[in-house]
């Protein structure tokens, strides 16, 4: 369960048939902008060799894309 000031991280690893990273997406989305509502679209970007998992912000794009929708629902408390 999310509130409002907690950050939503949608994350998907690849990997190619030999188990070899093929590049991640890993985005936050903050409870105040309603967690990232609506679709989404995004290109993976490969790691580095010392950390495939974390590919920063300079990373080169990697081989796919995901999308997925973000749809919020309030639970009664």
């Amino acid at each position: 369960m999310l509130n409002p000031t907690s950050v939503l991280w949608v994350t998907v690893t690849g990997e190619g048939a030999a188990g070899t990273p093929s590049g991640i997406v890993h985005e936050p989305y903050l409870g105040l902008d309603d967690w990232g509502a609506g679709e989404h679209g995004y290109r993976s970007r490969l790691g580095s060799a010392d950390d495939p998992e974390r590919p920063g912000p300079d990373a080169e794009p990697g081989p796919y894309t995901i999308e997925f929708t973000v749809e919020p629902t309030a639970l009664d408390a």
